[in-house]
């Protein structure tokens, strides 16, 4: 398969998702607090390329997203209510 740009950001951006849930869950098995903080703060620097790759790729039109509508953003809303309530 020819290597193109888009295929390479979606390759990146594949990548980048497995760093920050690789991070994250290392954040929530460590019981060293030192530990704890660098990780989050390596997580949050993973998730902050995340972040620009998937702008770049938005911009190309390369990982196109859909705008919810009322209905779905208050169906949204409505779970994370419940499971806020069930916590």
């Amino acid at each position: 398969m020819p290597r193109n740009d888009k295929s390479i950001a979606h390759e990146c951006l594949l990548h980048q998702k497995y760093l920050a849930d690789s991070y994250t869950g290392m954040a929530r098995e460590t019981a060293c607090d030192s530990l704890f903080s660098d990780v989050m703060k390596i997580c949050q620097e993973e998730l902050q390329a995340n972040h620009q790759i998937f702008n770049f790729m938005n911009q190309q039109g390369w990982y196109q997203v859909q705008n919810a509508d009322q209905t779905q953003i208050s169906k949204a809303q409505s779970q994370v209510q419940q499971m806020q309530t069930m916590m």
